[in-house]
Parts: structure tokens; sequence; C-alpha cells
């Protein structure tokens, strides 16, 4: 049955709408192929026999959720600004992280892997979290009809469409989460060797922290999500700088300006410039010093002081950094840094981004 022309001028309506907020909320003029990957499956409620009674309940659910996008779209305006008075900037969500795109009438939505709406939504308030999760359930509910009608198509051939992926089920298989605004494959590349090093530690914390048998009994297990989400604060940027680092050092604890005595107990030796040694060897080296970090400042094994005891991991994160120059709202830098990488970690499907200082 066609679409009455009552009901198809709300949805164009909605769909002009849609994009020039799409525009205004990624910093566009119009979509291209930077923007919106050209590999990225795009599906059109126009194909899939969507009912008149449908369309409405699209043209509602579409129109609610653009006015919560222009709000929080406005709200992280104000508060970048903010940022920026105070001298810091925020690295933006990669678009690596959109997986399908929803065609309204020839204009995208774009959807992470996991059916969820892929934009900045921190800015969002809990009574406007429902418009998202409703377009988010229009959504699941056309993708299974768009399955079905590509499954038909392939007939018998292997090519089978696209899934949206089960966040639970994917962590239990991969053991480390991919973070919301870093779903591009490079943040990724490091987590089967992350999951070897974290068991490592957690069986042999005693000799990782080179601390006694008792002061070893007392240190919390790591997780890879701490791990990870710690390595993309020290170079998940995209810049040069940050690319080359992710290579080999992510965590940074082979820095030439950087180096202390304590790091010849971790395996390292005085570098000459950046990035020397493998990944294997720095990482290796980074969860050492960390866990020394949450004995005292210096990184000294923890056996040194038997008496010490482990704080935590925030205090042993805040002790890696080690800057004092304020940072935001009176904090300092290593507070800040140490609070971003537990909030990361422990809230994988929230983007929690990146602050840097401006240059100046």
């Amino acid at each position: 049955m066609g679409m009455p022309l009552a009901h198809m001028g709300i949805v164009r309506a909605v769909a002009c709408l849609a994009f020039a907020l799409q525009c205004a909320v990624t910093g566009a003029a119009q979509p291209n192929a930077a923007a919106w990957r050209p590999a990225v499956p795009q599906i059109s409620p126009a194909a899939l026999q969507i009912t008149p009674q449908e369309w409405m309940e699209v043209g509602r659910a579409f129109s609610d959720v653009m006015q919560v996008m222009r709000k929080s779209g406005e709200r992280r305006a104000a508060y970048l600004k903010k940022l920026l008075a105070q001298g810091v900037e925020e690295e933006p969500m990669s678009q690596g992280g959109v997986a399908f795109e929803l065609n309204v009438l020839n204009n995208r939505f774009a959807f992470d892997r996991y059916g969820c709406l892929h934009f900045d939504d921190r800015f969002v308030t809990p009574a406007e979290r429902p418009a998202l999760q409703k377009v988010e359930e229009l959504y699941r509910r056309f993708h299974k009809r768009w399955m079905a009608l590509e499954s038909k198509k392939a007939g018998g051939e292997e090519k089978k469409p696209q899934e949206i992926v089960d966040r639970a089920a994917e962590w239990r298989v991969r053991r480390v989460p991919v973070f919301k605004g870093f779903e591009d494959d490079r943040y990724q590349e490091h987590d089967a060797l992350i999951v070897r090093c974290v068991d490592a530690f957690n069986r042999q914390r005693t000799e990782w922290a080179g601390a006694t048998a008792a002061q070893g009994k007392k240190i919390p297990a790591l997780t890879t999500a701490l791990v990870k989400a710690h390595m993309i604060e020290e170079t998940g940027g995209r810049d040069a700088k940050s690319l080359a680092a992710w290579e080999v050092d992510p965590q940074q604890v082979n820095v030439p300006g950087d180096w202390s005595d304590a790091k010849a107990s971790i395996g390292l030796k005085r570098p000459s410039r950046r990035n020397e040694g493998t990944a294997e060897q720095n990482i290796k080296a980074a969860i050492r010093f960390l866990a020394r970090k949450g004995f005292g400042m210096s990184g000294q094994p923890a056996a040194k002081r038997p008496s010490g005891t482990f704080d935590d991991w925030k205090t042993a994160l805040r002790r890696y950094n080690g800057r004092n120059d304020e940072m935001v709202d009176g904090q300092r830098y290593c507070e800040t840094y140490a609070a971003h990488i537990l909030e990361r970690a422990n809230n994988p499907d929230r983007f929690v981004a990146i602050r840097k200082k401006v240059k100046k």
C-alpha cells in the first residue's frame, strides 16, 4: 500500500529538518565521502513495505529525536566553548563507528554496530533519552526486515547481510570493549596483546609490581578495559605523533624526556628517541609501572618499602601522569586524566572524549 500524501508531507518535513541538523551536529556542509563511508549499508524504509501507520510512527519519532539532537547539540557547543576559554580542546568522536545508515527520503541517520544512534549523546538529559530509544527501536525493527530481504536476495550465496552486534556477547568473546567514539580498526589492533598481558599480570601480581608476597595479595585485579582506556587517553588522538606512538608505545612509558631510574626495573633501557622497542615490551612495562605507582609516586618496586600498601588504580593513574597544572574547573591535569580513563573503562557505550591543552 502506498503512503498517503499527508503522511508523505510529514515525513518530508522531518527529513529536511534531519538533514539540516545532521549538518549542524557533524559540522559538515553536506554529506560527503569523508563523513559518510560509501561501504556503510544504507537501509531505506521506502523499500521495506512500511505501512501508513508506521510512517506516522516514524514521523513522530524522528521529529522528537531531532528536537533532542538539536538541544543536545546546543549544550555541546556551549560546553566546548567553555573548555576552549580555559585553553582546552576535546578530540571529537570518530565517524569510524558508523556501521549502518537509515535512509529516510534520501536523508541518512547514522547508527553504530550495536543499533544505537551514532552521535555524541553526553548532553542528552534523562528525560530526553526515551526519544532516542524509540528511534533505535524503530531502526532495529526495520533492520530485521532489511536482513530478511538481503538474505532472500543472496539466495544460496555465501554473502550475508551485516547484523547488529550484541554488545554483551561481543565483549564476552573479545574480552576487550570497543569504546564508543573509538571504533576505528586501529583502536582494536592491540586487543589480543592486552588480553595476554592482563592475564599474565593478574596471575603474577607480586612479580609484576616488584612486591612482597603480602603486598601482592592486596593488589586488585586489573581489567582489559582499564588498560585500553589508558592507551586511548595517552595516544588516542588522530595527529601524526599519536598515531606513531599508538603502534609501538601506546601508554607512553618509554619516552626520552620522561626517564626515571625506576624504569630500569620494568625492563626498559633509557631511550634515545620516541617509540623504541616493541608494542609488547612497552605495554608490559607500562602495566608494571602503573602497578608500582599504586604504591607510591616513585614507581620503584613495591618491596623496597615492605610496609607500603596499594592505594587504588585511580591513584596509580594519577601518579602515572603526574602533571599538576590546572586543567578545568580547578582540577589538576592528572586528576582529570585518571577520572577520564576510569569513566571510559567503566562505561564503554558512553563517549568519553580525550581532553588536551590548546597550544598557544
